[in-house]
């Protein structure tokens, strides 16, 4: 099966994503390969388009700064973007194509289906590998011996800023019902989240789940909670909207509470939903946090010829987390240790278009936003302190 491939150094890249440049600089220039590992096509696309944008945004504004300055000496960042193709056999192909190629940084993927067979690959290096992703996957494996990193904090986490700011803004739901992708995440979101409603005064009285490919759920709309005022869905964008237009069109409760990024959902059914709630990771296109937020957003429609969409986070994610790792190889001091990259990468926090970084067991520290729709206009509160 053949990898379609991006390769870049010192900002010159190719154009197409079925095209390979060498993209060689001068002679003898030092490099830091990065191998960024996302889907370019097939069912998880949306994610990895995004993903590939914010990350190519920031190699290129590093290397034509002038690159990052390890232990006396100017390195340029050499990325190559693959077409996971939404294949997991291709994502395992990939992972260890890069590696035997001398790749040491994997950057993906965004997706658990396409995050697993990655960190396979990682954890047979035997720490000479470093994996930095979004994947709820990652949960499993971050904080512990490998050199693994997740973008994001854990559900756990997230959750635990979110519900509290759900039960202050709509004291009058008291009974919600859940919507879930069913398979391995979804499972874990309900397991983690439901408990937390219920702590925080709402009753889930109904758990429902359907296949990630499911397009009809007005059957699901009917089985759930009569009594329902509220609904928890997720766990992608193009879900919590699939829901919404079946509860209006079933006559069901007008608050959606989304297990996902930003509120550009929310924000396209106007008044005809009395609130979308959703979580706010890196920043909202809609209402931008601050002027250098709003220019970043302006740089992405400029280069990529179309607006931030929903899945923008995720941009905005891995562009911070470039930044973040240009900052720890130049602390660690060397371009190929591992072992000593990732502890740079332990404790480390960094201020970019987010606020990002990792505690001291290489867990996420990003702290999420919560963004509530009413009636068309946003409003953004800051995430519960955790204790």
């Amino acid at each position: 099966m053949k990898l379609r491939t991006i390769v870049a150094v010192a900002g010159l890249a190719a154009m197409s994503l079925a095209a390979c440049g060498s993209g060689a600089g001068g002679s003898g220039e030092d490099v830091i390969k990065v191998a960024v590992l996302d889907a370019q096509s097939g069912k998880f696309s949306d994610f990895g388009i995004d993903v590939e944008r914010g990350a190519r945004m920031a190699f290129d504004e590093i290397n034509e700064a002038g690159g990052v300055t390890v232990g006396g000496k100017t390195y340029k960042f050499k990325y190559e973007i693959t077409d996971l193709q939404s294949d997991p056999t291709v994502a395992a192909q990939a992972a260890q194509q890069a590696v035997s190629g001398g790749t040491k940084i994997l950057i993906g993927a965004t997706v658990s289906a396409l995050t697993e067979p990655i960190t396979g690959v990682v954890q047979r290096s035997g720490g000479q590998v470093l994996q930095i992703g979004m994947a709820t996957s990652l949960d499993r494996h971050v904080g512990k011996k490998d050199p693994i990193f997740r973008t994001l904090p854990s559900d756990e986490v997230m959750a635990k800023q979110y519900i509290p700011v759900l039960r202050k803004e709509f004291p009058d739901v008291k009974t919600i019902g859940s919507l879930m992708i069913n398979d391995a995440v979804g499972q874990s979101i309900l397991k983690i989240y439901t408990p937390l409603f219920e702590e925080n005064g709402f009753k889930v009285a109904s758990q429902d789940t359907f296949p990630s490919d499911e397009t009809n759920f007005a059957p699901l709309l009917q089985r759930s909670a009569k009594d329902a005022q509220a609904f928890f869905v997720g766990y992608t964008d193009p879900v919590g909207k699939a829901v919404v237009n079946a509860a209006l069109e079933a006559g069901k409760a007008k608050i959606f509470f989304n297990r996902g990024s930003v509120c550009q959902v929310g924000m396209e059914f106007g008044d005809k939903i009395d609130a979308f709630a959703c979580q706010i990771v890196g920043d909202d296109p809609v209402k931008p946090s601050s002027d250098e937020a709003k220019q970043w957003f302006a740089k992405y429609e400029r280069e990529f010829k179309t607006k931030p969409n929903a899945n923008v986070a995720y941009a905005i994610s891995y562009y911070d987390t470039v930044y973040l790792l240009k900052q720890a190889l130049e602390k660690a001091g060397t371009v190929d240790d591992v072992q000593k990259i990732a502890d740079a990468l332990r404790g480390a926090q960094y201020k970019g278009i987010s606020e990002i970084g990792f505690d001291e067991s290489g867990l996420s520290t990003t702290k999420i936003r919560v963004g509530i729709v009413r009636k068309g206009e946003l409003s953004v509160h800051e995430g519960a302190p955790l204790s």
